[in-house]
């Protein structure tokens, strides 16, 4: 086993001084094995992370936008709470614990289903009279009767069609990201299981390979 940190740097497989000759070629096939199944990993954890802040910027703006909405603030503190379980799942996997691609994978669903929730709910009030283009036309003052009437035609059909993509992200897209991650946790056992130890323990040191 190599007695000193090996290190990634611009793609290459590089070591410190003095560690080169501790490595025989063997070591080195093993390192490039371990790099190549790697990225699908590593993939999954960046997508993760980005989708955890985006998930944490959404509930700012809709905590921020729906302060005069019982159901804005809801849904803003709701987006945050899962914004943070999807980065803690993404510093798990990181660190290659299987355990963070099951939780990114069941806070999917979770995200799913209140977005599938909250797009229902807005849609109902919308179909009912009492949702987004009430609001909106209860703004608009001085039109025409016949303008104003082609505008709420107009703003109820936007409105109909934002909430339905809505619902259809949390079906679909939450759905599908669901399936991707519970599929990363068979990917970080098959790691664990066939990369040698000595590797795994410099990664678990915080080397980077």
């Amino acid at each position: 086993m190599p007695d000193g940190p090996l290190r990634c740097y611009n793609g290459a497989m590089s070591q410190p001084a003095g560690i080169s000759q501790n490595l025989s070629e063997d070591n080195l096939r093993e390192l490039n094995a371990a790099r190549a199944a790697l990225r699908k990993l590593r993939r999954a954890a960046w997508l993760s992370k980005g989708d955890g802040w985006t998930m944490i910027i959404f509930a700012v703006l809709t905590f921020v936008g729906g302060l005069g909405s019982w159901s804005g603030v809801i849904m803003g503190v709701f987006f945050a709470f899962t914004g943070w379980i999807e980065l803690r799942g993404s510093a798990q996997l990181r660190r290659l614990d299987p355990d963070g691609a099951r939780r990114l994978g069941f806070n999917q669903i979770t995200c799913g289903c209140g977005l599938g929730v909250y797009a229902i709910w807005q849609l109902c009030d919308e179909l009912m009279g009492h949702g987004l283009t009430s609001a909106v036309m209860a703004q608009v003052g001085g039109m025409a009767a016949t303008n104003t009437t082609a505008v709420a035609g107009l703003v109820h059909e936007c409105v109909v069609a934002l909430y339905v993509s809505l619902l259809l992200i949390a079906i679909f897209g939450s759905g599908l990201l669901a399936i991707y991650y519970f599929t990363r946790e068979i990917y970080v056992r098959a790691y664990l299981a066939e990369t040698p130890t000595w590797i795994i323990h410099l990664q678990q040191a915080g080397v980077v390979i």
